[in-house]
């Protein structure tokens, strides 16, 4: 399962930080990416490609469980 590590909100949007799990190797890969509006802008991960699969995993993982909190929250 993936997980973040850290969330940053910027003027330029969020920064997300996290780890998703490797299908080929033991372990987890590094994975940075930015969101503004709901839209996943850029990202930066350890496997070495700018957008990946692992970038999206993790921005659906942001989308799925941690936006509806940054709701709750405000209200």
């Amino acid at each position: 399962m993936s997980k973040v590590i850290s969330i940053k909100d910027t003027n330029d949007g969020t920064l997300i930080y996290g780890l998703v799990p490797a299908k080929c190797i033991v372990g987890y890969y590094k994975v940075s990416i930015k969101v503004k509006r709901s839209k996943l802008v850029d990202s930066n991960c350890s496997c070495g490609s700018s957008l990946c699969p692992h970038a999206v995993k993790l921005y659906l993982f942001y989308m799925a469980h941690f936006k509806n909190m940054k709701k709750t929250e405000k209200k």
